[in-house]
């Protein structure tokens, strides 16, 4: 994931436990694909393993996600070998997602 900030979108995938995302970031020409799994069967609150493609659908970068709801906000937290990778907030969305932005960490 090239740049220090970006967007996503989460929806719930078919399968309980899975979102689905859409991400953007600076520099990029369309909006990427990526799948999040191992989380709650319902809701968004818990942790996730998270893999990120490409335009080409090849896999760009994997993480450990934890999303945590705190009254209408979600935040955000990826990790990487134990490391902060990133970290973002959310709002819902109308058709039951999350709408969030992301920094990298420093």
């Amino acid at each position: 994931m090239p740049s220090d900030f970006g967007v996503c979108i989460y929806t719930p995938g078919m399968t309980p436990g899975t979102l689905e995302a859409s991400w953007f970031e600076a520099g990029m020409d369309t909006a990427c694909k990526g799948l999040a799994t191992g989380g709650p069967a319902s809701g968004f609150d818990g942790s996730y393993n998270v893999t990120y493609f490409g335009a080409d659908g090849a896999p760009l970068a994997t993480f450990d996600l934890t999303i945590k709801h705190h009254g209408e906000i979600f935040a955000l937290t990826w990790q990487s070998e134990g490391r902060t990778a990133c970290t973002g907030v959310g709002l819902p969305t109308a058709d039951g997602g999350i709408a969030l932005a992301y920094r990298t960490s420093d």
